[in-house]
Order: C-alpha cells, then sequence, then structure tokens
C-alpha cells in the first residue's frame, strides 16, 4: 500500500466554557482524505449528552472521574467528500453542558478508500498527578499505517514532549493547555509497545 501523508491539523485551545465546539476545517483537505478528531469535555456533575456534526463516527470514548470532577474523551473520524463545511460543531446538552471544552482536527491521505480506515485502537488512563502520559501497545494487521496519539489532561498546564521510540517516529502536530496530538508512519506489523510522553507538569 502507498504510505500515509498528513495533511494538516486544526486546533481549538480548551481555554474556555460553552455548551458547543467549533473546529476549522484542516487546511489542504480534499476528497477522501480521512480525517480524526479528538474532542476533550469536562463537567463539574452528570457529562453531558454529545452530538457530533453529521456524518462523523465515534470510534472510542472514556470518562475519567478525579474527585468528584468528571472530563470525557472521545474519538471520531470521517471520510471527507467532495465539498466538505469550512467548520464542524461538536455540542452538548445537559446537565454540566457549559463547561470547558477542547479538541482537534487531524487530516492524512491513506491507502484505504472504502470503509472504516481505522485498523486497531487503544486507550490508556493515567491516575496519578504528575505521572507521564503513556498510549497503548497497538499491533497493525497491515503496513503502511498512520499511527496518531492523541492525549489530554484535564489539569491546565500540562506540556507534553513527543511520544518516544521509533518504528513509529512520533511527530507533534499540536500541543495546547489540556491535549497534544503525535502521529507516526509504521511499516511493519509488529507491535508498538507501550509510548511514553514527558509530561513536564499538570495530570494526564
Amino acid at each position: 500500500m502507498a504510505p500515509p501523508i498528513f495533511r494538516s491539523i486544526s486546533t481549538v485551545d480548551p481555554s474556555g466554557e460553552g455548551t458547543s465546539l467549533v473546529i476549522t476545517k484542516p487546511a489542504g483537505v480534499v476528497a477522501d482524505d480521512i480525517l480524526e478528531a479528538g474532542i476533550y469535555k469536562e463537567a463539574t456533575a452528570v457529562l453531558a449528552i454529545i452530538t457530533p456534526p453529521t456524518g462523523w463516527t465515534l470510534k472510542d470514548s472514556w470518562d475519567q472521574d478525579n474527585s468528584g470532577f468528571k472530563y470525557r474523551v472521545t474519538i471520531w473520524w470521517l471520510r471527507a467528500g467532495g465539498a466538505e463545511p469550512a467548520t464542524y460543531t461538536w455540542s452538548w446538552t445537559g446537565i454540566s453542558a457549559n463547561n470547558w471544552r477542547g479538541g482537534s482536527i487531524k487530516a492524512q491521505r491513506l491507502a484505504i478508500t472504502t470503509g472504516d480506515p481505522v485498523d486497531v485502537f487503544g486507550h490508556a488512563i493515567e491516575t496519578t498527578s504528575g505521572a507521564d502520559a503513556t498510549i497503548p501497545t497497538i499491533t497493525p494487521s497491515v503496513v503502511d499505517t498512520l499511527v496518531s496519539g492523541f492525549l489530554f489532561s484535564f489539569a491546565g498546564d500540562a506540556v507534553y514532549g513527543v511520544l518516544s521510540g521509533t518504528e513509529p517516529t512520533f511527530t507533534e502536530r499540536a500541543d495546547w493547555q489540556e491535549f497534544a496530538v503525535d502521529d507516526g508512519p509504521k511499516t511493519d506489523t509488529v507491535a508498538t509497545g507501550i509510548r511514553t510522553s514527558i509530561t513536564s507538569s499538570g495530570n494526564p
């Protein structure tokens, strides 16, 4: 298969409250590009119900409760059509809808042009304050994949280092107050192993 190509990324810093999150379409997107979105939502009580933009598919979701303070991370994907909108909006309803939120949309070109483009995925939760962030090991079933890592923290002062290791060798695409996005091409089907991001502060 042809190797994957990173296109661009668009990010909204989680610096305020609101019942919706609008993220600009990444630059240079063309038909059949794959868009990945990592969305972060905080809450002080019951987590709100999330409504995605039209056409987006939920791939993974996990919640964390830290001393009664809650947050949710969701991962989504979309295969771009010929006329994508300029922005995408996620919205929340219910209790604690109006709390901090942020996220990123990453665009890439993959060899697979039909069906679900996600081969394998996983997530890990670190509950120790100040610990380094990690992503779990995954084993691709095909060669020439693109491994993406979305790192989130409920602390507003977290600073992430690039994920460790080679095959893939990661490149940091975004690093904001509470999250970072890395990716790297993988040419084989050997397990990646656990990868670590040296986190200088905050809670991963």
